[in-house]
């Protein structure tokens, strides 16, 4: 892989990504359809609210993957550091302690960030449960801002790209 100007690797990494892909995770969306519907009995008008959120969801994770490849340009060896810091992330994204059973101040802290909108919210969505109208205000604001930071971030970071033969 190589870092020539015109392609933008960022588009052409998800690009190739979604092209080897297409049909796979079509056939996975279908049966998550199906889960939803008939194992979870999410009823029909509770629908768009889950898409909703899946789709903020994978806005926030774009984002947080492309902050997260950044590491590379500023960190000789990030694979430490990208594991600690997924780490952290998944805990407050309620991965491994569901965050109802948080503290108070921890749960009403971390409302206000994306970690909740990225993990948490969709499977209580998958669920059927009431998913706060200020936690989709919050993931959607997030779903738009992160990717946005993340690609000005990596934008940024690639100027200490230093290729050699190139």
């Amino acid at each position: 892989q190589y870092l020539i100007r015109p392609v933008n690797p960022i588009i052409n990494a998800y690009a190739t990504m979604i092209g080897r892909t297409l049909l796979a995770r079509s056939i996975y969306m279908g049966a998550y359809l199906a889960a939803a519907l008939f194992i979870f009995h999410i009823q029909a008008n509770d629908l768009p609210v889950l898409f909703f959120v899946l789709l903020t969801g994978f806005a926030i994770n774009l984002g947080f993957n492309i902050l997260a490849a950044c590491l590379g340009f500023y960190i000789v060896d990030a694979s430490g550091f990208k594991n600690a810091l997924l780490h952290m992330i998944r805990l407050m994204q309620g991965m491994f302690v569901p965050l109802a059973l948080m503290p108070e101040v921890l749960q009403s802290v971390l409302q206000f960030t994306p970690f909740p909108s990225s993990m948490y919210w969709p499977i209580v969505a998958l669920r059927g449960d009431a998913v706060p109208v200020l936690s989709l205000l919050s993931g959607s604001i997030w779903a738009i801002a992160l990717p946005c930071v993340a690609y000005w971030f990596f934008k940024r970071s690639l100027v200490r790209y230093e290729g050699i033969g190139i």
